[in-house]
């Protein structure tokens, strides 16, 4: 024998028209403080995975080196780096006879002028990687560089004899 089951009809109790139904759930002798506390936390837990998770997918912003220009003082040339965050971070260093200095996480936007020489060293070389610009300079022979770095700037004097062995025209 076959039986066909039908469902009843949901029953539903009548709402009370004098309170919000939100304040049914909770007692109403709890404290004020303690429900603020207990929406607090819920909304920080809610909120964390999403945080955590973007955190560890952010890479930090690359800088932009936006100008690398030669100038030529009296000591020598000056090779000066300008980016559009501090410069802080760089490393120089020196091995044989070339002057290294790394960037980190910086591209290079755009250069200016005569770079390839200059008093002080021979040949210049721009390279971007991935951990950054990395740029050398083959010294010339008796030269020495002097690096100074303020906030955005940096500047790298390559000093040579040439002015002193240069007799002057009075």
């Amino acid at each position: 024998m076959n039986t066909l089951l039908r469902p009843e009809p949901a029953r539903v109790p009548p709402l009370d028209q004098t309170r919000p139904a939100a304040l049914d759930t909770l007692p109403r002798n709890w404290p004020s403080g303690l429900l603020r506390l207990l929406l607090i936390t819920l909304l920080l837990y809610a909120l964390a995975p999403a945080a955590l998770a973007s955190s560890g997918d952010v890479q930090p912003r690359k800088k932009r080196v936006v100008a690398i220009r030669r100038s030529e003082t009296p000591d020598g040339a000056r090779f000066t780096l300008v980016s559009d965050s501090a410069l802080d971070d760089y490393k120089s260093y020196a091995e044989g006879e070339r002057l290294f200095v790394l960037v980190p996480r910086a591209s290079l936007s755009s250069a200016r002028g005569e770079l390839a020489h200059g008093r002080g060293f021979a040949d210049l070389r721009v390279e971007e990687r991935e951990d950054g610009l990395l740029i050398s300079f083959r010294l010339q022979t008796g030269a020495t560089v002097a690096v100074n770095q303020t906030f955005n700037r940096l500047d790298l004097l390559f000093i040579t004899n040439e002015s002193l062995s240069r007799p002057r025209l009075a």
